[in-house]
């Protein structure tokens, strides 16, 4: 869990919305539509964008990719946030040793 570094000095207990992962995408819940629109002062179709809200969960959504551009844009409201995202540990992949081409294959390269 992390806060995000607008609110560092909100107490995870007192957190309001909480950001997670959910499917190849992220979710903000807690918080109302109509109230993240009232704390970001803007009335456009999409006050957090890259995220839209989905009526269907009564939440915010947008793709997991999207992850940086999203915390940027939480970081220009007064909206105190839990960070569930996971952090994904990095990946190790063994160094593959294949054999030398043969003289055919190494001719139609």
């Amino acid at each position: 869990m992390r806060v995000l570094p607008n609110m560092s000095s909100a107490k995870p207990e007192h957190l309001s919305a909480q950001l997670r992962f959910a499917g190849g995408t992220l979710l903000l819940e807690g918080v109302s539509e109509a109230g993240v629109r009232a704390q970001s002062g803007r009335s456009g179709a999409a006050p957090l964008a890259p995220c839209l809200w989905d009526h269907r969960v009564r939440a915010w959504r947008c793709d997991a990719m999207r992850y940086v551009d999203f915390i940027e844009t939480l970081g220009r409201i007064p909206l105190a946030v839990e960070d569930c995202v996971p952090d994904w540990p990095s990946v190790d992949w063994p160094r593959v040793q294949i054999h030398s081409l043969r003289d055919e294959q190494q001719a139609a390269v």
